[in-house]
């Protein structure tokens, strides 16, 4: 699993690294923030992309790229939806005697230490990390070896955090500069040359408890704790780092093949030109074909033939292993798997290539998902031949809603995972609930339909962009202005309610923490709405509760944190709620002639 920095490729007058100050993207909602156009070409890491349709987010993004002409590296995480912790920590291993499989030779190691956030930390951008940059070497500290601290020049190496909350959840982002020669990086640094072993460990929290989940590379999505580094006092095993090459080695490889044009949004079913992830149930008289689709671009440098596979579960946390997935029918003509088709080098815009696979319920199929017609979709790419991938499967998990009120159960499945840790034998989760608010006051004539609007989600992986940016929360006067605004203008709020959570599994593992062992979490999956709201919002109404088959089963930990116990290779479901409630004049109305009431008995006594 080699991975390749590539020069950054920045356009005539514009940047040739990234600039180091915490700021790699906006985010939603509206920020002022500019992209940092250091980042033109940069290879590209992601975790947790279930949730990444629409205006979604993936939990971690990692990037990497080269100075377009000196010796720097410069790296970058993003990291959402996860807890501040104090023991959140950042290794970066670098290798430039790598022997895959091969124990690394005293003194030959480094590695730079970062904790990125503590708990107090506040929002900004251009922050220190607490505690600086740590350099270390792994050498002789006598009889033994351990982490020492290195030598180092440390105004060559840099690293800015940016902290930032969307809705429910706070974020950070991490840029962080490193030299690639001794004469930048100091006496105990070296001339890292064109490839060198290379490996990382990101380890944060939950949530507020004690729980840690990690994320590295290499990356395993089907084992994500195989390169785990449960103790970061002790060596690096020699299986955990991978070859890392510059783009000036003549074998570099960077991360290029075939992927989604569009991470998530690029898989499920096309309906009137949108890919939705409902399935289109049709009846015995007027039956429907649904065209599941995998979008594809190539950003290699020969053909390759590429097959999909399209599997479902029912929306909530599928089971761990695909093959547990249905494997989704398929009409005569258009197998699942797919038959192969050649798909040509297009670059990283180019003209995408569609492969699909057709199924038409029959009424036995009709029956079995009137019920659950919002399904997690898992693709998965294979090639018949050699092929270069960049992504070989993803997941769509995401439901399109129109509200005022909408109410669902989620699947949670305890099937296809490693042995189960919790005390009696169940599988046991914690979901981690976030949500963010979008609203747009806008020209009716601008404002478009539904579809229309759920269409440039997907097409444009943002909220609904159309008209300026409303505070919907400024309480019944502000309400009031707007209602009245409205009235004689001709415009609509268009309301953007990106709602998810977040599924980790308790493994048996454990990762050493301040000297102690803690429980290791894995991420298993997100689910969760993208709601779309026409009309001025006094109140937003969300929960989860337990029913029937998870009573006594799921413990709410705080506002936007639940734990779930779930039979091993079973399964239990989940009730969500969203709701708005519209602003009501006559309300208001009421409001005042109560306060009108109130202040003439004052004045009457």
């Amino acid at each position: 699993m080699d991975i390749g920095f590539p020069n950054n490729r920045p356009l005539p007058g514009e940047p040739a690294a990234p600039v180091i100050d915490g700021v790699v993207e906006p985010e939603i909602p509206a920020s002022t923030l500019p992209i940092d156009k250091g980042w033109a070409s940069p290879v590209k890491v992601t975790y947790g992309t279930d949730a990444a349709v629409g205006d979604g987010r993936p939990l971690v993004d990692f990037q990497a790229v080269k100075h377009t002409s000196q010796d720097y590296l410069f790296f970058s995480f993003v990291v959402r939806r996860l807890a501040f912790t104090n023991d959140a920590r950042i290794a970066l291993v670098m290798d430039p005697g790598f022997n895959p499989g091969t124990p690394a030779t005293s003194g030959q190691l480094r590695r730079i230490m970062i904790n990125p956030v503590n708990v107090g930390s506040s929002d900004g951008e251009n922050l220190n990390p607490p505690g600086g940059i740590r350099v270390e070497k792994w050498a002789f500290d006598g009889p033994t070896e351990s982490w020492l601290p290195a030598t180092h020049n440390a105004a060559n190496f840099d690293a800015k955090v940016r902290i930032y909350t969307t809705g429910t959840s706070r974020n950070w982002s991490i840029e962080i500069k490193v030299p690639l020669t001794a004469a930048l990086g100091g006496s105990d640094w070296w001339d890292v040359g064109s490839r060198f072993g290379f490996y990382f460990s990101l380890v944060t929290g939950v949530w507020v408890g004690a729980e840690k989940v990690e994320y590295t590379w290499p990356w395993n999505p089907d084992s994500t704790t195989q390169y785990s580094w449960t103790d970061p006092t002790g060596p690096l095993p020699a299986d955990r780092p991978s070859m890392a090459f510059l783009e000036s080695d003549p074998d570099f490889s960077t991360v290029v093949g075939v992927k989604f044009q569009n991470g998530a949004n690029s898989i499920g079913v096309l309906n009137a030109g949108s890919i939705t992830n409902q399935i289109r149930l049709g009846t015995s008289a007027s039956p429907v074909s649904n065209q599941f689709v995998a979008r594809l671009l190539n950003t290699g440098t020969r053909d390759v033939d590429v097959s999909a596979i399209f599997r479902i579960a029912n929306w909530g946390i599928g089971p761990g292993e695909m093959d547990r997935w249905t494997l989704v029918p398929s009409d005569v003509g258009t197998p699942n798997p797919t038959s192969p088709v050649a798909l040509p080098p297009t670059g990283g815009a180019g003209v995408p290539l569609d492969v699909t696979a057709n199924w038409t319920l029959d009424d036995i199929e009709r029956g079995q998902y009137s019920s659950h017609p919002h399904q997690c979709i898992w693709v998965q790419l294979r090639s018949p031949t050699f092929g270069e991938f960049v992504e070989s499967s993803t997941r769509r998990n995401m439901n399109f809603v129109s509200l005022s009120a909408h109410r669902e159960a989620a699947e949670i499945s305890g099937a296809g995972f490693g042995a189960p840790a919790g005390s009696t034998g169940d599988q046991e989760f914690v979901l981690v609930v976030n949500q963010v608010r979008n609203s747009r006051l806008v020209e009716k004539k601008e404002a478009g339909t539904v579809t229309s609007r759920m269409k440039e989600r997907v097409s444009s992986a943002q909220a609904f962009q159309g008209g300026e940016h409303f505070d919907n929360g400024k309480g019944y006067f502000g309400l009031l202005f707007t209602y009245l605004r409205k009235l004689f203008s001709n415009q609509v709020v268009i309301n953007d309610w990106f709602w998810t959570a977040d599924a980790y599994r308790k493994t048996l593992a454990t990762v050493v923490d301040g000297g102690s062992s803690v429980p290791l979490y894995e991420s298993v999956g997100s689910f969760g709405y993208i709601a779309d709201h026409e009309g001025l919002v006094s109140k937003w109404v969300e929960g989860v509760t337990a029913n029937a088959s998870s009573e006594g089963r799921l413990q709410k930990l705080s506002d936007t944190v639940y734990k779930l116990t779930v039979p091993n290779n079973g399964k239990v479901t989940i009730d969500t709620r969203l709701e708005v409630k519209d602003f009501n004049l006559l309300g208001l109305f009421g409001f005042l002639l109560l306060l009108i009431a109130i202040i003439t008995v004052i004045f009457a006594v």
